[in-house]
């Protein structure tokens, strides 16, 4: 296809370069703050890939390629974040002025995941400050190659960016430093169970996906050769001034399916507890509950 941006495409990137520089000098992401230079959201469908160093390649459904070369301080700071993770041999996400993965189940496994499948529901909306930003999600993260550090994510948001309502989408962060979060799916009604995954559709190519009454929003990714060996059930959270702030119920993270090949694997979820409200169940292989404190 041709090098060009549709129409539709062009107003979605300008509509989110607006939000970001309202929002001020950073954007809260599932893979903590960055600078607006480095986040882009995309429709449902589309393929983002660094078919080159430093090159971000968006394929549209209907065919429609672009590509550009995103600012080196987008790279620069995950280069970072990988050298510092590497760096600890516990793999808690705790990179300087980025955020915080608060509490969460972690397995680390020998060899690739191909697949993790969840199912989720939607809480209540919480009270609290009116500033804080939550993300709910599971996550693949290739934690122990030396390839690019990735991280694939369904993600239940809730906060300023998400107009104080919960919304899913898909997030692959970072083609050449940038995080490409999919087309949102708003409208959440209190209890709905939210299917989403991370699959492996073929040797090249993973899906991140999700459904809500009847509409599945996707974005693909590369495989890229890389060793994708950590499975996460996570809670993220940005701005949160105590524990109103977070809706006053569980969240479990049910139904977990993970494969290599087409082979049921049975993970071993360590415990990470961060924050003084939640702590975290483990209840089976196929489900972790983040247990609200009082």
């Amino acid at each position: 296809g041709s090098f060009r941006l549709l129409p539709v495409e062009m107003i979605a990137f300008a509509l989110f370069f607006l939000v970001c520089v309202a929002w001020g000098e950073y954007v809260e992401t599932p893979f903590g703050r960055a600078h607006p230079d480095c986040v882009m959201s995309v429709p449902s469908g589309t393929k983002a890939e660094e078919p080159q160093h430093g090159v971000l390649r968006l394929t549209f459904s209907n065919g429609t390629v672009w590509e550009t070369r995103p600012p080196t301080h987008c790279r620069e700071s995950m280069e970072k974040i990988r050298q510092a993770r590497h760096a600890h041999k516990h793999p808690v996400h705790k990179p300087h002025r980025l955020g915080a993965w608060r509490d969460f189940g972690g397995w680390r496994f020998s060899e690739k995941i191909d697949n993790f499948t969840s199912s989720i529901s939607v809480p209540k909306i919480p009270g609290g400050s009116g500033r804080q930003t939550l993300f709910y999600f599971i996550g693949l993260e290739n934690l122990d190659d030396r390839a690019s550090l990735a991280i694939l994510q369904p993600v239940l948001t809730y906060g300023p960016q998400s107009k104080d309502d919960w919304i899913i989408r898909p997030w692959y962060c970072c083609p050449a430093g940038v995080h490409i979060n999919g087309e949102p799916i708003g409208q959440l009604k209190e209890n709905e169970a939210l299917p989403n995954g991370i699959e492996k559709v073929s040797e090249s190519e993973w899906h991140v996906w999700a459904t809500a009454h009847g509409k599945t929003t996707v974005l693909k990714c590369p495989d890229d050769g890389r060793r994708w060996n950590w499975a996460v059930t996570t809670l993220e959270a940005d701005n949160v001034m105590g524990c109103s702030d977070y809706p006053n119920e569980n969240f479990v993270f049910s139904n977990m399916t993970i494969l290599k090949g087409k082979t049921p694997l049975t993970p071993q979820w360590e415990k990470h507890e961060e924050s003084t409200c939640w702590s975290v169940k483990v209840d089976s292989p196929k489900e972790v509950t983040l247990v609200r404190r009082q």
